[in-house]
């Protein structure tokens, strides 16, 4: 079931607050403005949430500049209700972007839920949002992904599995500011051709403090109890790779070694080399390899 229009016009006929009891369905999807969707959200129950997408439009370049504005204004108070939204604090987030073919558009999926939709089998509270950013001006888009971070702000610190997705356009974006809010991070997925700036970070302090008593220097790295990191679809370039076991040394060095390192390469595998150059910074090394448009990733190596 589909839904588009201004869900105000339902809503302000309601006596407020108002709870919605649904039959099954398969699905129902919102479109709508951001202004509308926290009206929305409260009249319906996140345990049904996995049901749920909705639709609206973070910035269209065509509006008025106080169009845009009360857009964004909308996103950062629904983001910062997430928590509140799927009832418990947010352990996963899960960015995607795609470019729509039809128009000079980015299509940002978002997910956020109480736990990794992938654990099992249960329905677990979630939030799933498609977000629209009508832009031709180079850039314009980043706004879109910093508005979420910036509204979700300190529930960021309770994330233990992060998923970026296609986010080549947005790396130049300062990922330092949501990055340093996440002491609790477990997992990293990143997909993207060319990570650098993220690889960067891997390796970097977010604090170093020097107890002028005792002399000792207290220094924190971006995702202190990290576990895991896939890079997938990353290019391979000996550059590149130096960079990643240069982040993955640092880490060591300052005692939040990574156990689990995964290098999900499309048709361009790890040489020997490579994986010579990787085992040594990191407990396990997983290679997989996958051919374009083969849904099915090959093990090509597991380097204890």
């Amino acid at each position: 079931m589909d839904y588009g229009g201004l869900w105000t016009d339902i809503t302000s006929r309601w006596p407020s607050p108002t709870r919605l009891a649904l039959p099954p369905v398969e699905h129902i999807r919102i479109i709508d403005e951001a202004l509308c969707m926290s009206n929305y959200l409260t009249c319906f129950p996140t345990s049904a949430s996995d049901r749920f997408y909705y639709r609206f439009t973070i910035f269209d370049e065509n509006s008025p500049s106080i169009a845009n504005n009360i857009r964004q204004l909308a996103v950062l108070d629904l983001m910062s209700q997430v928590s509140s939204l799927i009832g418990a604090p947010v352990a996963y987030l899960d960015f995607a972007d795609i470019i729509a073919d039809c128009r000079p558009s980015h299509q940002l999926d978002f997910v956020a839920s109480v736990a990794s939709p992938f654990a099992d089998s249960q329905t677990i509270p979630s939030l799933n949002l498609i977000l629209d950013c009508i832009i031709s001006r180079p850039d314009a888009h980043l706004r879109c992904l910093e508005t979420l971070f910036d509204g979700l702000g300190g529930q960021l610190a309770h994330v233990r599995k992060l998923m970026l997705f296609g986010v080549d356009p947005y790396m130049s974006i300062d990922w330092a500011r949501p990055f340093e809010c996440m002491r609790n991070l477990r997992e990293l997925v990143v997909s993207a051709d060319e990570p650098d700036d993220i690889i960067e970070l891997l390796g970097s302090l977010t604090t170093e403090h020097r107890d002028e008593r005792t002399g000792v220097t207290a220094r924190e790295l971006y995702f202190p109890a990290l576990e895991r990191i896939t890079f997938s679809g990353m290019a391979r370039e000996d550059e590149r790779l130096d960079s990643v076991a240069q982040s993955l040394q640092k880490r060591m060095d300052l005692g939040s070694p990574l156990p689990v390192l995964v290098m999900y390469m499309v048709e361009d595998p790890l040489q020997p080399d490579d994986e010579r150059l990787l085992s040594r910074v990191v407990s396990s090394l997983v290679s997989l390899n996958q051919m374009p448009g083969d849904t099915r990733p090959e093990i090509v190596n597991f380097v204890p």
